[in-house]
């Protein structure tokens, strides 16, 4: 059970682009046989191929390790239940996901705020009006989308 519950966490950390590596500093990503007993358990999945990944990856790895060991049961639920869509989801989707995600944090933090806002207002809509609204937008060509964003100041 567990490890079908880190299996999908894991396949998200390889297929997500390394953000975090923010420091110069080379992380620290050992060989499979000097993790602790604790790393090799959440990270078992990949035992078979570990020393093949970059280190980069592993180093990504090992934080995504520790991150998930110190989540609680409805946290990691939450996780897996995201995990699983990106899995589901198309090698088409999955890289408009992560263009999205490139570009919400290129926003400035008055943008990404205005964004929630507006988020916000779309979600305390009557469900109708969504739905009238996802119609909408899915009818629009790419020019009329892009001609709506220019007007709300969204450029993306």
């Amino acid at each position: 059970m567990k490890a079908f519950l880190i299996l999908p966490w894991l396949v998200l950390c390889l297929a997500w682009p390394i953000t975090s590596m923010a420091d110069d500093a080379q992380p620290e990503s050992p060989p499979w046989s000097e993790l602790t007993r604790d790393q090799q358990s959440v990270l078992e999945p990949l035992s078979e191929e570990w020393n093949d990944l970059p280190e980069t990856r592993r180093a990504h790895l090992l934080r995504m390790a520790e991150r998930w060991k110190g989540m609680d049961s409805d946290e990691r639920a939450a996780l897996t239940q995201r995990l699983e869509r990106w899995q589901a989801m198309s090698p088409e989707e999955r890289e408009r996901m992560k263009s999205h995600t490139r570009h919400l944090r290129s926003l400035s933090p008055e943008e990404r705020q205005e964004l929630r806002q507006r988020w916000e207002r779309y979600r305390d809509l009557p469900e109708d009006k969504q739905e009238r609204l996802k119609e909408r937008w899915r009818e629009m060509t790419p020019e009329e989308r892009e001609v709506w964003r220019e007007r709300r100041g969204r450029h993306h």
